[in-house]
């Protein structure tokens, strides 16, 4: 925020929603703006009230979003459940990456969300609808 010009000490009020709260909240006007993972980005542009102006790639390469976390004691007490965590979670990814899953996989996860299965389809194969604003203010940004 402060390469752009912003004091974030100053000049914004940072609060913490859960993900599926942030449309609704930017929709309603108490919030202006949100960082958040798919599909919440496209759940705002899809229901007119938001942009994507950046997608988290363009902001910090290479770094990972989401991770297994556990303390280090849990670990230390249940090394073979951990194993089998690890090894589920591996399988999953390797599921889901498939692309013949991907209707199952876009079923599941839209019904869990509560957001339309076409929408997750879009988010899982990068075809989001990326509105981003135009006009003298817009800037360019790089496309990964």
């Amino acid at each position: 925020m402060a390469a752009g010009g912003i004091d974030p000490d100053e000049d914004v009020r940072l609060v913490v929603l859960p993900p599926p709260y942030m449309v609704e909240s930017l929709s309603s006007g108490h919030v202006d703006g949100f960082c958040v993972g798919a599909p919440w980005n496209s759940v705002a542009v899809d229901s007119g009230v938001g942009r994507i102006l950046h997608f988290g790639c363009e902001i910090m390469t290479r770094v990972s979003e989401k991770v297994l976390a556990v303390r280090q004691r849990w670990a230390s007490d249940n090394p073979e459940t951990l194993a089998c965590l690890v090894r589920a979670l591996a399988a999953a990814g390797k599921f889901v990456d498939d692309r013949n899953n991907l209707s199952v996989v876009s079923t599941a996860v839209a019904r869990r969300l509560g957001v339309d299965a076409e929408l997750v389809v879009r988010t899982l194969t990068g075809n989001l609808k990326n509105l981003r604003p135009t006009g003298p203010r817009a800037r360019p940004t790089a496309t990964s």
